[in-house]
């Protein structure tokens, strides 16, 4: 039995996504002349919040990748390298991670309801972000792993060897009862051909 893997991303706190300007609001609003609701928990929250806003983030992904023996695993990383820049104009700056150059193709696809990948292997190095509905991701290892909307993945499981099952790449289909449709970045560099978790970010 593959071993499952649910709700990739690590956890996140609730108040994720939730704009600053709408917390010191917030804030302002339920201390004046009021009585403060879970008034501990609140300042909590916005001391959090405002020191994450200075620290540089993260981004979780799972990365499929080929060990030296041609079996296919998958890893959840971090993306960490992200520096603070203004994408031009009069925009505020933002977190960027300029991981990668050169020539690429943009895909969407549509997974129908059911549908399956037998075992293959990515064509190409290739970023894969679910815009909507689930898929899953097996590797040769037997890991499983389910990914919904804004769970990436990054396929570079080439130079795989087919084993004794008839297994060879990773396995992949539709979880539930709607499609999944998928946002694909495929990349012609071939410097990133079957590349291992510790090569992306040096």
């Amino acid at each position: 039995m593959p071993r499952k893997v649910q709700n990739s991303c690590l956890p996140q706190p609730f108040w994720t996504g939730v704009p600053f300007d709408f917390l010191d609001i917030f804030l302002a609003r339920v201390s004046r002349g009021r009585k403060m609701l879970f008034p501990r928990e609140v300042l909590i929250l916005s001391v959090v919040m405002s020191d994450q806003s200075r620290q540089k983030p993260t981004l979780t992904y799972w990365h499929v990748w080929t060990d030296d023996e041609g079996v296919s695993h998958q890893t959840q990383c971090e993306l960490k390298h992200f520096e603070k820049e203004s994408m031009g104009g009069d925009a505020d700056p933002q977190w960027n991670n300029r991981l990668m150059s050169g020539d690429s193709e943009v895909l969407f696809c549509t997974l129908p309801v059911g549908w399956v990948g037998e075992w293959h292997e990515n064509p190409s190095p290739q970023w894969i972000i679910p815009i909507s509905g689930t898929w899953y991701v097996e590797t040769m290892d037997g890991m499983r792993v389910e990914m919904g909307p804004g769970e990436v993945s990054f396929g570079a499981d080439q130079n795989t060897k087919e084993d004794e099952q008839g297994r060879k790449g990773h396995k992949s289909g539709t979880v539930g009862n709607q499609p999944a449709q998928l946002m694909v970045v495929q990349l012609k560099d071939d410097s990133y051909l079957a590349a291992k978790p510790e090569s992306l970010e040096l």
